[in-house]
Parts: structure tokens; C-alpha cells; sequence
């Protein structure tokens, strides 16, 4: 990385004080959970792009916005509460260069009323490994976002709506000032059966003052059902 100023241009949101970073806005999910036992494989790809306040304007040497490519494992621990466990690489390029970021969540859900409502608290840290003037550079920045799903599904469980609403508080290692974001999504669910797998596009958005950030992707969801014991 050849300048860490630009790079910062975009991490930053706020002032010098702040640590806030575009966060991840999609969850690619339903409010549905996975019932004891049974087990979610997926992955998903998906595009942010940063939106600058009306005041102001992107220089040429300030990125808009990032590529994301994800993968995500769940369990259910009960029929009303899931684990799951995500990991996101991030592309960041900006005046001919690139920069990447990992991104690591711990995702407990609970069902409020069954398929329709439920809760995450999504725990994260955005890891920022890169180079600068030819030296490492590390930074970390970690956040809590509790967010509310709530899904329509079609009677015969092949297609799905959902709207998701989050907020979030992100801090780093030198926060002075924790910064608190709020954000909002709507998906979709498309397969032949709902409770096996599914495509799932998503739009988003996030605002924090007068920024926002909007995004857009694709996921895909696998169950594997828990197996039966032989009697």
C-alpha cells in the first residue's frame, strides 16, 4: 500500500477519532432457524459501494467501494436458536493498487415467533493486514450488531421476502469515540424447498450522519438435516 492517507479516506467516516469501516450489511438470510441438530453450509458474493455525504465528493484516488467473496457454517443448537460462524475477504482497489481486509463473525440467532421473527447479535472483527512504506501494517476493528428478520414465505415454501433491520457500534484499538451506524436490507429466497436449500439476492443499506453505503449480492444456503438414530 503506497499511501496510507487514501486508505484511511475510505475506512475512516467520522474524524480521526473514529474507526469506522464500510461494514458488512448482508446477511443473506431468513428469520427462519435451522432446528436442533441440522446444519447450514454457505457462501455468498456481494458489492458495497461508498456514498459520500451531498456536501461532499470521491477524489480520483479514493476507492468507492469493495468486492466481498464469503463463507458461512451454522448448527442449530435448539429448534429456537442457531450458531453460525462467517468469514468475508474483501477487495479494496484504489489508484491502481488493492488492499484486503478479513472479516470474522460469530453469529448467535434466536427465534422470536417461529419463521416468521427473530434476533442476531453478530459479534466481528474487520482485520486490516497490508503494508506501508515497505513495513507490515495491522488493524483491527470490531463491532456488535444486533439486527431483527422478519420473512414472508409462500405457502408451499418455495419462495421467501425478507426485511432486515440492524444497528451497530463499531470500536478499535485506539477508539475514542465508538461509532454507531444503522442499516437496513430486503432478500429473497428461491428454491424448489425452502427447508433444503436456497439462492438468495439481497440489497442493503447502511447510514451513519450523512454518509451511506449501499450493497448488493448474492448468496447461496445448503442444509444438511440431523441425522436420525437407527432403532
Amino acid at each position: 500500500m503506497k499511501t496510507i492517507a487514501t486508505f484511511y479516506g475510505f475506512l475512516l467516516l467520522i474524524g480521526s477519532t473514529s474507526c469506522g469501516v464500510i461494514p458488512l450489511n448482508n446477511q443473506f438470510e431468513k428469520a427462519g432457524t435451522l432446528k436442533e441438530g441440522n446444519i447450514e453450509l454457505g457462501g455468498n458474493i456481494s458489492r458495497y459501494e461508498y456514498m459520500p455525504s451531498l456536501s461532499e465528493d470521491l477524489s480520483p484516488d479514493e476507492p468507492s467501494g469493495f468486492q466481498s467473496l464469503g463463507a458461512r457454517i451454522g448448527i442449530g443448537l435448539t429448534d429456537k436458536a442457531d450458531l453460525k460462524f462467517r468469514y468475508e475477504r474483501q477487495v479494496i482497489a484504489y489508484s491502481g493498487e488493492k488492499s484486503r481486509m478479513n472479516f470474522f463473525s460469530i453469529v448467535p440467532k434466536f427465534a422470536i415467533k417461529e419463521k416468521e421473527f427473530s434476533f442476531l447479535i453478530p459479534f466481528s472483527v474487520y482485520s486490516l493486514k497490508d503494508t506501508y512504506d515497505s513495513k507490515p501494517y495491522t488493524s483491527n476493528t470490531f463491532s456488535i450488531a444486533p439486527q431483527l428478520l422478519y420473512t414472508f414465505t409462500s405457502p408451499k415454501n418455495k419462495s421467501d421476502l425478507t426485511f432486515g433491520f440492524k444497528g451497530e457500534v463499531e470500536f478499535g484499538e485506539e477508539t475514542i469515540i465508538p461509532i454507531l451506524l444503522f442499516g437496513g436490507s430486503v432478500g429473497a429466497g428461491f428454491s424448489s424447498d425452502l427447508s433444503k436449500w436456497a439462492i438468495r439476492p439481497e440489497i442493503g443499506a447502511t447510514f451513519i450522519g450523512g454518509f451511506l453505503d449501499w450493497s448488493y449480492g448474492v448468496g447461496f444456503q445448503y442444509t444438511i438435516p440431523k441425522r436420525k438414530r437407527a432403532h
